[in-house]
């Protein structure tokens, strides 16, 4: 993992986001990038629906890390904030399982604004989200 503890306390303390998330990617992404939509599965032809008839689920796809105490703004001490680290780290280690070639932590404001399934466990769909770094 490249993101280390306090790059982890920084991302959490100076950003005006709501959610987290893990991204799974095949090739890599930069900081800073906004993610574009992804897709609803096709399960009758397994694969995304953007081979066979796009339907956009109006964010993009993640493995869902935000915490309780960051959701509801409670990261007032240190041990608030290290048991929300303690967490992403555990749900990085999670999201290894995958077998993705990339992993980046993204952020967003917004979750799930067209009210579409989050089918996998631990699912987010995530509007308009960001890079903030990269695992």
């Amino acid at each position: 993992m490249t993101t280390n503890r306090q790059q982890l306390k920084d991302i959490i303390k100076n950003n005006s986001f709501k959610y987290m998330g893990i991204r799974g990617t095949s090739e890599p992404l930069e900081i800073g990038e906004i993610l574009e939509t992804s897709y609803e599965w096709d399960y009758e032809m397994d694969l995304s629906s953007y081979e066979t008839e796009p339907v956009e689920l109006g964010g993009v796809c993640a493995i869902n890390i935000s915490h309780d105490n960051q959701l509801n703004d409670w990261l007032d001490t240190e041990e608030e904030i290290n048991e929300v680290i303690d967490y992403i780290i555990e749900m990085i280690e999670k999201a290894k399982e995958y077998k993705y070639n990339n992993y980046s932590l993204i952020v967003a404001a917004t979750k799930n604004p067209l009210d579409f399934d989050e089918n996998d466990d631990n699912e987010i769909i995530l509007a308009d989200a960001v890079v903030v770094a990269i695992i």
